[in-house]
């Protein structure tokens, strides 16, 4: 993740993000109280806004800026490049429609833009956004409730992508998990075939075709199997060991892929290209 830009007036932050919270939101999170200052002096944050939004020419902070501090705040803290745009309209176009929304997700409204920070059970949502306050005779960077409303559109501002879209990309990540699951099957295969080949003959209790056709139910038959495969293994504990250790990589390496797609499509590795991780 690349270092995010130093705004001042903005509370810095650590850098370490949230599980499965966008990266973006945090950003949002450490603008909150950000404020236009009435009168003729204007806040230097939020000129900076604009500036990185292409409008260094605005020299005061009167001038709408919700998509100003979308684009010029958590999105660029984060690696994302916005529209560039002035107009929250701008947004309804960017990144990926959502058909709901979700913490992260840039809820786009005609004449205003914010980023949803959570969803509340009866439907309406929580959003971060500039120029909010209006109400209370402020303008800043505030968490506000909004009713539902259809004139709503959502986005989110990266593809979203799975593992396999990952794999195609370069991602040496999610490619390992690919080869730790494999790996995983592999080792599994040898280690059953290592119990069946170096088990001793049927145990007692075991199953064999004389009891399973005098099994009265299936109930029965998994307990005789499962007993079987119980002893099968245990009389041969190097088995036993290499059958874990084949079901450790597969789960393992089937988490890291979704890690992986995870940190994605919440921003975590925007920064980076698509082959370094």
């Amino acid at each position: 993740m690349g270092h995010a830009r130093s705004w001042p007036g903005v509370k810095k932050r650590g850098t370490k993000m949230s599980d499965d919270v966008p990266v973006w939101l945090e950003r949002a999170r450490a603008w909150i109280g950000v404020e236009a200052i009435a009168g003729a002096q204007s806040n230097p944050s939020i000129l900076g806004l604009y500036a990185a939004c292409g409008h260094p020419e605005i020299l005061n902070d009167d001038t709408a800026w919700c998509a100003a501090w979308i684009g010029g705040g958590p999105l660029a803290e984060s690696g994302i490049k916005g529209t560039g745009s002035l107009l929250a309209a701008s947004y309804f176009d960017f990144g990926v429609p959502l058909d709901a929304p979700r913490p992260g997700a840039i809820a786009v409204w005609p004449h205003h833009v914010a980023i949803v920070s959570e969803v509340l059970p009866d439907g309406r949502i929580k959003a971060i956004g500039g120029n909010q306050g209006h109400s209370e005779g402020r303008s800043a960077v505030t968490e506000a409730v909004f009713k539902k409303s259809t004139d709503v559109r959502y986005r989110w501002p990266v593809p979203l992508v799975s593992a396999k879209d990952l794999d195609k990309a370069g991602s040496r990540t999610t490619q390992k998990g690919l080869a730790d699951i494999c790996t995983g099957w592999v080792t599994t295969s040898m280690g059953v075939a290592a119990a069946v080949t170096g088990g001793p003959p049927e145990p007692d209790g075991g199953l064999s075709l004389a009891d399973a056709d005098k099994a009265v139910t299936l109930a029965e038959q998994a307990m005789k199997v499962a007993s079987s495969v119980w002893t099968m293994f245990s009389s041969n504990p190097l088995a036993f060991c290499v059958l874990l250790l084949g079901g450790y990589l597969i789960a393992s390496g089937a988490l890291l892929r979704i890690w992986r797609a995870s940190d994605a499509n919440t921003g975590k590795n925007t920064a980076r290209s698509p082959g370094s991780a």
